[in-house]
C-alpha cells in the first residue's frame, strides 16, 4: 500500500478514537519528538511537526501526514491498546503453538505494515515471559448512508498469548455498522475467520474456553470481585434480568436478596428447618436449572475510577465461545486491565472454591 493511502486510513481512524486514546497518542508523539509544541524545532529532532495552536484532531492528522515515524507509533499502539471485545480459547500443546506462530509470522519491525481486506499476513511481538501478541491489519471502506461521504478505517485485531495461563485471547474493537456487510453476526464471523486462518496456516485447532465455571463461582463471590448483573432463563421458559444497580453491597435482586435473608435470619430459620430447606431448595433449583445468557462482573478497586467491569455473553451467536465486552474506562488505558481479567479467570479455573 502506498504511504499516502496508508496515511489516509490512519488519519481517519485516529480522529475517531476516544478522547483518552487521542490524548495518549499525542503524548507519545511529543515524547518521541515526532511532534513539538514550540515554534522553534530542536536540533535533535529536525523532523518534528509543529502542532502548536492546532485542535487535537488536526494535530494528529498533521503528524500522520508529515512525519512517517508517526505510523510506526500507531502500529505499536495497536498491539498494546485496550480493546472493547475479546474471546478466549485454549489449545493443545500451547508451547508448540507459540513456537509455530513465532517462526511463521513476520516480526514487528517498528514500521508500518500493509493493510488487508481480510485476515492475512499478521505481525508478531514477543513481549516478555507473560504475553506475546499477534496483530492483523484490516481495512474497511464505505459510503456514509446520510452524507454520501467516502469513509475509511483501519481495524486491527490482536491475538494475545497468555503464557502462564496458557490462554489465547482474540481482541478487537467495535466497528461502525456502515462498514459491515453482516451486522448481526460480524464479530462471530470475524472470530471464525481468525480461527480458520490459524488452523490453515499453523495447523492448530483452537478450543473455546468454557467459562461456565466462572458464573457458578461468582454466585457466591465476596471481596473485590462481584457479580453485578445477569439474565436468567428459567426452566419454565420465563426470563429475569437482575441488576445490582447502585447499592453499595452489589446485592443482586431476587436470588441475592433471598440469600441475604437466609443469613440475616439464620436463627429464626433454624427453628423452622422445613422452611429453611424450602428456601434453600428454591434458590438451588433457580440457579442450577436456569440458563444464563449473560452476566456482568465488577472488579472493584480502592480507587473506584480504576474499577474494571466486563460483560460475558455465553454461547455468543450460537457458538461455543463467550464474548467478553470490556466497558469503557477513562482512567485506565492500555491492555493491562484485559490482562488482569484473564489472570483472574485463570486463578478461578485453577483454584475453584470448594
Amino acid at each position: 500500500m502506498e504511504t499516502v493511502d496508508y496515511q489516509k486510513y490512519a488519519a481517519a481512524t485516529l480522529t475517531n478514537y476516544p478522547l483518552k486514546h487521542r490524548n495518549h497518542i499525542r503524548k507519545i508523539f511529543l515524547e518521541r519528538k515526532i511532534a513539538c509544541n514550540d515554534l522553534q524545532i530542536s536540533m535533535d529532532a529536525p523532523n518534528a511537526v509543529n502542532i502548536s495552536g492546532l485542535e487535537l484532531n488536526n494535530q494528529l492528522t498533521r503528524c500522520i501526514e508529515e512525519n512517517p515515524a508517526s505510523l510506526a507509533v500507531l502500529e505499536e499502539w495497536e498491539f498494546l491498546k485496550d480493546y472493547k471485545y475479546s474471546v478466549l480459547f485454549s489449545v493443545e500443546r500451547f508451547e508448540d503453538f507459540l513456537v509455530a506462530i513465532e517462526g511463521n509470522a513476520e516480526s514487528f519491525k517498528h514500521e508500518h505494515a500493509p493493510l488487508y481486506n481480510s485476515i492475512e499476513m499478521p505481525q508478531f511481538m514477543n513481549m516478555d515471559d507473560c504475553i506475546a501478541l499477534l496483530k492483523f491489519n484490516r481495512k474497511f471502506e464505505a459510503i456514509h448512508p446520510q452524507t454520501a461521504e467516502e469513509m475509511f478505517t483501519r481495524y486491527p485485531i490482536v491475538v494475545a498469548f497468555h503464557k502462564k495461563a496458557r490462554i489465547i485471547e482474540f481482541r478487537f474493537d467495535a466497528l461502525k455498522r456502515f462498514f459491515m456487510e453482516n451486522t448481526d453476526s460480524f464479530y462471530a464471523l470475524l472470530t471464525d475467520e481468525i480461527c480458520c486462518f490459524i488452523r490453515e496456516q499453523y495447523g492448530f485447532e483452537l478450543i473455546p474456553l468454557d467459562l461456565d465455571f466462572l458464573r457458578q463461582q461468582l454466585q457466591h463471590a465476596t471481596g473485590n470481585v462481584r457479580l453485578i448483573a445477569q439474565t436468567m432463563k428459567m426452566s419454565n421458559g420465563s426470563y429475569a434480568q437482575l441488576d445490582a444497580g447502585n447499592n453499595e453491597e452489589y446485592v443482586l435482586p431476587f436470588i441475592g436478596e433471598l440469600r441475604n435473608l437466609l443469613t440475616e435470619y439464620e436463627g429464626e430459620f433454624e427453628k423452622v428447618p422445613v422452611l429453611k430447606d424450602a428456601f434453600n431448595q428454591f434458590i438451588y433449583e433457580k440457579e442450577v436449572t436456569s440458563d444464563y445468557p449473560w452476566i456482568e462482573v465488577l472488579w472493584e478497586k480502592e480507587i473506584k475510577t480504576r474499577s474494571i467491569q466486563v460483560k460475558f455473553t455465553f454461547n455468543y451467536c450460537q457458538k461455543n465461545y463467550c464474548l467478553l465486552q470490556h466497558y469503557f474506562n477513562n482512567a485506565l488505558i492500555g491492555m493491562e486491565r484485559m490482562n488482569d481479567v484473564v489472570r483472574y479467570i485463570d486463578e478461578v479455573r485453577r483454584n475453584p472454591q470448594q
